[in-house]
């Protein structure tokens, strides 16, 4: 191809491009918010912040390893804006030099697959990949800029390294790697290192299969692909080695299996194969409708399947030719990939993601490997488009023109209507338009110029990871304080890090009425708090934040706080010398944590006098005085004993076939049985046990019944409840087989069952030993005078340190005021020792007094005490409420005694006179404006 062509080819990916951005940023402010924040502004601070692993400006500080790959980028922009261009310029041009080398370079992809001579396919390859649902929805609405990068990057990595592996050329593999130096960003994504090598393993197994050239190309491309893989790792090992150093042990602290699995479940339910076929996520497209209603018309529903008019005869064409095969095959893999756990085989990826922890990275595989969709397809749709323009003559040609030319302005046009007129990031009605009011700026300055040492305290403090405000165009997403504030170091959101996020939650919560002001300097001191910044522009109702009106008034009181500077919406109030303390300093008192399954932020709230700190480092390896340790339960579940029916039990285990062991014909059973177990994977394979474990005892109720022995049913019971208990470890799968609740529920029946058979107390003493063991029931028998039926106990394992006197306490008084008696006197549990006990109500903790306890693992079972009713109505007639699809109707109750930031349970029994089905929502008067 000529050179000329090649300028013309770019000069129409560069307008494309240009059309696009000004429509974008015609209204002259940056985009942000979502997952990013603001990435755009200030890009010199971004360098400062993520040039470290350790990111000491989001203080108390956090690992963020992954932020080095911003770096390149980050600098690029920062060179901009000291060249005098405003921020959304700067993004603008970001983002612009983004969109032609998406479609540049899958225009050069085109010319390498359909020859060096077919420009116009080549350039309708291109337009393809930019211009289709995906890109406009899970790339640019998503916003998520290292998915930016790997669209635009994708491409040049395929171009590139299929050169090398195909022909071994040494500029091939060079240009692959300033490709992956210039493209960097991307891998701020762990899981787009995982799409990365996959596509450059499919090239490679491409080559050695489509077709089969012998073994001696297949050592020397082997030769490449490993070169290539090493070569790859080795340029990337300057932000690798800082990530993957910390990465897992991270991610272990955030994520937990269950998480992952479960968000793969949910997201799955939106990948059915017809959404993934047209490259939709529903839920931004309909459940949201980030872009209004249209999409849910008819019309725009069968557009949404146009893609399918080209997919369908590109696919039989590539399937058919051995130069687009591989192709074919793409696109089918990247529909099994994207579509997650939804049918069909979706089983594989659930048992992949909890049997191998570092694949919860690809829990929503719609947004890690969906670009395959739209990379694959590109190639598709325009060998479908080829194939229609071959099969036609030339009388033909001119009227077949005019319809594809008319279908692809539905589908590349009007279908994707908010990419071109700049309502796409963001929703159409709202978009994602920031900009910075300039008194964040001011307060800035005015603390940089107070020249101390310290940290800021950002209050309302978020105890998540977002935060939306009240601005002109105000930012919605992740809190980004410590982009603002370049002065100091400043604590304004959680981390999803327990360890972390209790101390947060403890600085969320302290400025309250009844919280003594030494606890709350003991708190500042210890987070080395020498500013607090109060965000009166914050958007706090709806959530768990804290009323800037009322926090002011009560910032205002405090004597250990000096009110220095009310600029705009925000009012900077310092921290009194005397009780402002250094970020490093001496003490011997110090609290031991013995830390728990579960924390908070009440331990910070147990400061006596003189302590300086609270630590989860053993005092016995250390030479300090320990003035006091705290113990949280290292394990703590609730549960309901039921009191069920033999009759009841029987029926609603699963039913025994009429065939019984004994029986001739029972071994097909046992194999019918088997195959099942043999063909299901994870849970699945989990559940079948249980569910067969319960047709073994109602095989022995029915061999007892007609006067046979139930031994080889029970022997059989006994080996499979091995197998759940132990080698499928239950314990660590409750929350994937319907939880808790569902699982004692069950062995319930069976020890109900096992009761009725003789001989075989054995096995039941081992099906109580295995619930304990896996913390299912507590350790030792409940003792109640009171009937047990109607109540659910709390058992909580501690792991206590050495012989001593420890005082029993319980987490907020104001509590309390739910129960009839006031918590006053609670039923205590000690390893199976009942105990009588009374509160007395100090400092907002309520405390039961001191027990003697032994070192070692220790029992505490209470009995939970169902609280006062909080509203009151004549329970014998009910409330009736009548709605319609236009009217709703609703009742009040005030509920009283309310404390804020606790969980409340609402039962309520309901009656539908008519219609099939109602939904209930409960709306709190709480968050109106305080008023003095």
């Amino acid at each position: 191809m000529t050179t000329r062509k090649h300028i013309f080819a770019a000069l129409v990916f560069a307008l494309l491009s240009t059309v696009l951005i000004f429509s974008w940023f015609r209204y002259g402010h940056l985009y942000g918010g979502g997952d990013v924040g603001i990435p755009s502004y200030d890009p010199q601070r971004i360098v400062e912040i993520a040039k470290f692993v350790w990111w000491d400006s989001s203080a108390p500080g956090a690992l963020v390893p992954h932020g080095v790959t911003s770096l390149p980028v980050q600098f690029f922009q920062s060179m901009l804006v000291q060249a005098g261009l405003p921020y959304f310029v700067v993004q603008a041009t970001l983002f612009w030099i983004l969109l032609f080398l998406t479609g540049y370079g899958m225009f050069l992809v085109g010319l390498s697959v359909f020859g060096k001579d077919k420009l116009l396919l080549a350039i309708l390859c291109g337009l393809f990949y930019v211009l289709n649902p995906y890109m406009m929805i899970q790339v640019w609405h998503r916003f998520i800029h290292n998915s930016f990068f790997l669209a635009a990057f994708l491409p040049f990595f395929y171009l590139f390294w299929d050169d090398w592996i195909k022909r071994g050329k040494f500029i091939s593999i060079l240009f692959f790697l300033l490709a992956n130096i210039f493209g960097v960003y991307l891998y701020g994504t762990i899981a787009f290192a995982v799409t990365i090598v996959f596509v450059l393993s499919f090239i490679f197994l491409r080559h050695v299969f489509i077709p089969w050239q012998g073994f001696k190309f297949f050592k020397e491309i082997t030769f490449r692909f490993i070169s290539g893989l090493i070569l790859w790792f080795l340029i990337h090992l300057w932000w690798i080695l800082p990530t993957f150093s910390i990465t897992p042990a991270l991610f272990s602290s955030q994520h937990r299996t269950f998480d992952s699995v479960s968000t793969l479940i949910t997201l799955s339910r939106q990948t059915g194969i017809p959404y993934v076929l047209s490259g939709v996520n529903p839920f931004y497209l309909f459940e949201q409708a980030d872009f209004g209603g249209i999409y849910k018309h008819p019309v725009f529903l069968a557009i949404m399947f146009l893609p399918l008019v080209f997919l369908l005869p590109g696919f039989i064409a590539a399937i058919r030719s051995k130069k687009l095969a591989g192709w074919g095959i793409l696109l089918v893999m990247a529909v099994f990939l994207a579509k997650g756990a939804a049918s069909p085989f979706g089983f594989t990826y659930i048992f992949a993601l909890t049997k191998v922890f570092v694949l919860g990275v690809l829990r929503n595989p719609f947004e890690k490997m969906g670009i395959l969709l739209p990379f694959s397809s590109a190639i598709i749709m325009t060998a479908g488009f080829k194939w229609y323009l071959d099969r036609f003559h030339d009388k033909q040609v001119k009227s077949f023109k005019i319809l594809l030319g008319a279908l692809l302005f539905l589908q590349l046009g009007i279908f994707l209507w908010p990419l071109w007129s700049g309502r796409l990031i963001g929703k159409f009605d709202k978009l994602a338009l920031v900009e910075v009011p300039k008194y964040y700026r001011e307060a800035d300055i005015f603390i940089k110029e107070q020249k101390k040492e310290g940290k800021i305290l950002h209050l309302p403090l978020p105890l998540g990871e977002s935060a939306s405000y009240n601005w002109p165009y105000a930012l919605s997403g992740i809190e980004s304080s410590q982009l603002l504030f370049n002065s100091l170091p400043s604590i304004s959101r959680g981390f999803n890090i327990d360890h972390v996020d209790d101390i947060i939650s403890a600085a969320s919560n302290i400025f309250r009425e009844k919280v003594a002001d030494e606890k709350i300097i003991a708190i500042l001191q210890s987070l080395n708090v020498r500013f607090i910044v109060l965000h009166k522009d914050i958007r706090w109702q709806g959530g768990f934040l804290d009323n800037p009106l009322k926090l002011e008034e009560i910032l205002d009181s405090k004597r250990f706080l000096e009110k220095k500077e009310l600029l705009g919406s925000l009012i900077v109030y310092e921290m009194s010398e005397r009780y402002f303390k250094p970020r490093i300093y001496n003490t011997s008192y110090v609290n031991f944590l013995s830390r728990g399954e579960r924390n908070s932020f009440w331990p910070f709230l147990l400061f006596q006098n003189n302590i300086d700190l609270i630590s989860p480092v053993n005092p016995a390896d250390w030479s300090i005085d320990t003035v006091q340790t705290l113990i949280l339960p290292t394990k703590s579940w609730t549960f309901h004993p039921k009191d069920i029916a033999f009759e009841k039990a029987i029926l609603e285990l699963p039913a025994a076939s009429k065939i019984l062991p004994g029986s001739r014909l029972y071994f097909l059973i046992k194999l019918k049985e088997d195959i099942r177990i043999l063909k299901s994977l994870g849970m699945d394979k989990l559940k079948l046990k249980l569910d067969f474990l319960g047709k073994r005892l109602v095989e022995a109720i029915r061999l007892k019944e007609k006067g046979k022995t139930p031994e080889a049913s029970i022997n059989v019971y006994r080996k499979l409840l091995v197998e759940v208990f132990y080698t499928d470890n239950l314990k660590d799968q409750l929350d994937f087989i319907g939880g808790r609740g569902f699982v004692n529920d069950l062995f319930a029946k069976h020890l109900i069952i096992l009761d009725t058979l003789e001989g075989v107390k054995g096995v039941k003493d081992e099906l109580l030993m295995a619930l304990r063991k896996s913390e299912l029931i507590p350790m030792y028998d409940v003792v109640s005078d009171k009937n047990t039926e109607d109540l659910e106990y709390t058992t909580y394992h501690f792991q206590v340190p050495s012989n001593d006197e420890y005082e029993l306490l319980m987490a907020e008084e104001g509590v309390r005021n739910v129960y009839a008696d006031k918590l006053e006197k609670f039923e205590f549990q000690i390893d199976g020792e009942k105990k009588q006990l009374r509160g007395e109500f100090t400092d907002g903790f309520i405390s039961y007094g001191k027990v003697k306890l032994d070192a070692g693992k220790k029992e505490f079972t209470l009995v939970a005490t169902p609280s006062a009713n909080l509203f009151d109505y004549p329970a014998e007639s009910g409330i009736e409420v009548s709605s319609s699809d236009k009217k709703n109707s609703f009742f009040e109750a005030k509920i009283e005694p309310l404390t804020s930031n606790t969980w409340y349970t609402i039962k309520f029994e309901a009656w539908i006179k008519s219609g099939d089905k109602f939904r209930l929502q409960f709306i709190s008067d709480g968050n109106v404006e305080y008023e003095k």
